[in-house]
């Protein structure tokens, strides 16, 4: 058995006694993201979300994105923001734009967890630029119309800060 693989095996082992379910649920998930296959996720063929699960989410107002640590076992504290969903995938952004904290947990471990409408879906994250911006800002603008948090995650600052999100099971 290779070291790596040993080594995550016996964390996997050690955290079963102490661990929460998510904890054991980020640790099988880290043991297909390691450093050393981070840049096979960019090009791993993800799943994509099931129309039930989606439409669930999106509807959602409860939406918490929990990155992994840089220990790329145990995730970071939930965190609540706003999410879309625009031609079948799902989108967030983060309202402090890119010096958000969650946001660059995200960008740099590229998985973690979210939880909305009942659901926990362990999962990856892409930035997202370009043209799809505008059709999430239109999605925005439907189903948080009203909020006084609108204008302002249509901002440059929080555009810059877009994630599309993908189931990664």
């Amino acid at each position: 058995m290779r070291p790596q693989v040993w080594l995550l095996t016996m964390k996997m082992l050690s955290l079963a006694f102490v661990a929460s379910s998510a904890e054991l649920d980020a640790v099988q998930l880290a043991s297909t993201l390691t450093p050393a296959r981070g840049a096979e996720l960019a090009t791993k063929t993800l799943p994509t979300w099931r129309a039930d699960e989606l439409d669930r989410i999106a509807g959602a107002d409860d939406f918490h994105v929990a990155p992994y640590r840089d220990n790329h076992v145990s995730l970071a504290a939930p965190t609540w923001t706003w999410s879309v969903a625009v031609e079948g995938e799902l989108y967030a952004r983060a309202y402090n734009g890119v010096r958000s904290g969650w946001y660059r947990s995200a960008i740099r471990e590229r998985a973690g967890q979210i939880s909305a409408a009942g659901l926990k879906k362990l999962v990856a994250f892409e930035p997202v630029q370009g043209a799809i911006n505008e059709k999430i800002d239109s999605a925005y603008r439907v189903k948080y119309r009203g909020s006084k948090y609108l204008e302002a995650m249509l901002s440059e600052r929080a555009s810059a800060a877009t994630l599309k999100i993908r189931p990664a099971e």
